[in-house]
């Protein structure tokens, strides 16, 4: 994980056992990477969900109502997920 100067996550990086390595250029197994998008509040949480919807996106789960870390986890045109979320 990295951590800005306030301690703050910047990039975190999750390990997943089964994960095969990826075989590019190839496309047998294709690049594989998951990334978490920080927003400052609950307004452009909604505004950046909105833009990725336009832009081929959509919703795979929402947890808006989480207080701790509200997020949506979205899929990419082509499945990939990736998470937009206050913190």
């Amino acid at each position: 994980m990295l951590l800005d100067a306030g301690e703050r996550r910047v990039l975190a990086i999750q390990g997943k056992r089964d994960l095969r390595p990826s075989t590019w250029p190839r496309e047998d197994v294709p690049m594989q990477l998951h990334l978490d998008f920080r927003v400052s509040d609950a307004a452009e949480l909604e505004r950046h969900r909105g833009r990725a919807e336009e832009l081929g996106a959509r919703l795979l789960l929402d947890r808006t109502t989480d207080a701790d870390e509200p997020l949506y986890v979205m899929g990419d045109p082509e499945g990939h997920p990736f998470c937009l979320l206050v913190g």
